[in-house]
């Protein structure tokens, strides 16, 4: 049982995300807690209305959206009951069973795997700690979660079988899906499974996947502002479509956080290099 924690400050972007995919038949809501309409009723808007609510009682929070990936191994048999079983036990550790949530089962993978859209704004305005939570309390609710059901236990796997553990990554073909949420979806991708250290490095990953990241031609006020957009690419490698600004990604991959990333990976490039 391998969990991923995403933090940010657009819930509207990670409830777009998973609803793109319920709508691509792709996806499938298992449950909401905190919300006065039933499954059945409730609208994005709905959905969208309890978060905004919850995150407007602590307008200096930098980051109010939580966003996490549960991924089972291939081996592990569990049906929808015991995903939301296991998956309302990890909340309840990681303290975060007293917020609004959404579980959402995703089918774009080889493994069963849920994800989970909530908040760290407590109900009197106060902020979930998420400093290493990650390291303190998930990881630890995860060892304990394969105990209590017969997990196969993430830690005792190689390396190659835990990367395993993730999304199938398709090629953007435009007009296919939602532009935005295929960009997004690939760049946040690459950035999680490569070590690039520069734009040109970062593009000759996201090309294998028909998207570029694109500053402008030198002397454009773009690129003089330090702008990034990212386009979909036609089979001859030519810009189609409309261009979608990084900073409305709701992972934020504009140039100064790639460049703080590309810093980063210069030295973790030498682990990842074979």
């Amino acid at each position: 049982m391998v969990a991923k924690i995403m933090v940010g400050k657009n819930m509207n972007g990670a409830l777009s995300y998973n609803e793109i995919k319920v709508s691509e038949a792709k996806a499938a809501l298992l449950h909401a807690d905190g919300f006065l309409l039933s499954l059945e009723q409730l609208s994005f808007q709905d959905k969208l209305f309890v978060f905004s609510n919850r995150t407007e009682l602590n307008d200096r929070a930098k980051s109010n959206c939580v966003h996490i990936s549960i991924n089972f191994d291939k081996k592990d048999a569990l049906n929808k009951s015991d995903l939301l079983s296991i998956t309302e036990k990890y909340l309840k550790q990681i303290g975060f069973n007293e917020q609004p949530y959404l579980i959402y089962e995703h089918y774009d993978a080889a493994h069963k795997h849920v994800h989970v859209v909530t908040t760290n704004i407590r109900s009197d305005g106060a902020q979930i700690p998420m400093y290493n939570l990650g390291r303190d309390k998930s990881m630890k609710a995860c060892r304990t979660l394969e105990k209590e059901y017969g997990l196969v236990n993430a830690t005792s796997k190689k390396q190659g079988e835990v990367e395993s553990l993730k999304p199938i990554l398709e090629k953007v073909i435009y007009g296919k899906s939602e532009t935005k949420s295929a960009i997004s979806n690939v760049v946040r991708a690459i950035i999680r499974d490569y070590k690039f250290t520069s734009l040109a490095e970062m593009n000759a990953v996201l090309k294998g996947f028909n998207v570029e990241a694109y500053r402008g031609e030198k002397g454009t006020k773009m690129f003089e502002k330090s702008g990034l957009t990212y386009h979909v690419l036609d089979k001859k490698g030519n810009h189609i479509g409309v261009p979608i600004k990084a900073s409305s990604i709701y992972t934020k991959p504009t140039l100064k956080n790639m460049e703080s990333i590309f810093l980063a990976n210069k030295s973790k490039k030498i682990l990842h290099k074979k």
